[in-house]
């Protein structure tokens, strides 16, 4: 027991050096923007990155992003930021060595990536986990993939909400038909309260208000607490949890990977559930539009933060766009005033 706390105490201490945004983007390549705050939580558990690729075969550059909201700690979403990006790019490099077209081999290798990255953190960090949402810019081409209730929107130019993904919860209709196909589960649902030290001492059989129903299965927990929860998770995909992934496990790390164009003009935002449980799609979409027609001079009179963190230094320092990060930062005080009892991570860019 004791190895294993000054095993954890080494990767902590080690990732502690890896800043929670870790930002190499080619100069003058794509505008970019990132806010954070810790919020009601004891502990900042998000990690990001932003990095400029070169993948073979595209001309251009591409420029990757990536937003982790960590649960259980902050290891496994500082690993994932770490080492996602460069990841990917040699995972692509392997999957096109096979002949399959472009398209098919970012698609694999983003499946690739995050069944790399799961097991790694399910290797070395023990009950750490975390969501995982990528953004993949090749000209005017926008791969996404996610795993988890991490989400991203895209806006275009005249302030229309023009694609938005769907996060992995058990109520989502996809993931519960999966979990009630893997897990057989029963037409009733069981409510579990677990005291403070983890036993089950009050479970009764209720209705969802939804009308879907489930059950406990071969010894894991689905049940509702606020969200319903797999395991004590309000997500059904995420990177690591290594106990709720034992046997058959309901919790998935496999990723949704679609494809959307866009053009110049438009504006990738990507969120942690901090800023999704209290604000709409719709509701940032119409906030970004309305603050972006301001000119930077006074968004910066009215939006300037009272101090620069460690953070915004850094940010700064790795190019990031000074109106972008004051609209992040709009959107991030958005959803905390609206009452955001989680962290809150909002990182955006716009198509040039």
């Amino acid at each position: 027991m004791k190895s294993l706390i000054r095993t954890r105490l080494v990767l902590s201490l080690c990732l502690l050096q890896i800043p929670l945004i870790s930002a190499m983007l080619e100069k003058d390549s794509v505008k970019w923007g990132l806010s954070e705050r810790q919020g009601k939580r004891k502990t900042m558990e998000d990690a990001y990155t932003v990095r400029s690729l070169r993948l073979a075969p595209y001309e251009s550059d591409a420029s990757y992003f990536g937003l982790f909201d960590g649960h259980g700690g902050a290891l496994a979403a500082q690993y994932a930021a770490r080492f996602a990006g460069v990841s990917f790019a040699a995972l692509l490099k392997e999957a096109i060595k096979l002949g399959v077209s472009p398209d098919d081999a970012i698609r694999s290798a983003f499946k690739e990536l995050y069944s790399v990255l799961d097991n790694e953190i399910q290797r070395k960090f023990l009950r750490d986990g975390t969501t995982a949402l990528s953004a993949l810019l090749i000209g005017k081409e926008l791969y996404v993939s996610w795993a988890g209730d991490t989400r991203l929107i895209v806006i275009n130019k005249e302030g229309k909400l023009k694609v938005a993904t769907e996060d992995h919860i058990p109520l989502r209709p996809t993931e519960f038909q999966r979990i009630e196909d893997k897990a057989r589960l029963t037409k009733t649902c069981i409510v579990v309260q677990r005291s403070l030290f983890g036993e089950i001492y009050r479970q009764e059989q209720v209705s969802s208000k939804y009308g879907e129903t489930l059950t406990l299965q071969a010894g894991q927990e689905v049940y509702h607490d606020g969200p319903w929860r797999l395991g004590g998770l309000s997500m059904s995909r995420s990177l690591g949890d290594r106990t709720l992934k034992k046997n058959e496990p309901l919790i998935l790390a496999q990723p949704e990977v679609i494809k959307v164009s866009v053009e110049p003009g438009d504006i990738v935002v990507l969120g942690c559930d901090g800023v999704w449980d209290v604000l709409s799609n719709e509701s940032v979409a119409s906030l970004i539009t309305y603050q972006n027609k301001f000119d930077i001079s006074e968004l910066q009179i009215v939006h300037e933060a009272p101090k620069t963190t460690r953070q915004e230094k850094f940010m700064k320092e790795a190019g990031s766009d000074e109106k972008l990060t004051i609209l992040s930062r709009i959107v991030r005080d958005k959803a905390y005033g609206k009452g955001s009892s989680d962290n809150i991570s909002v990182l955006m860019f716009q198509v040039p």
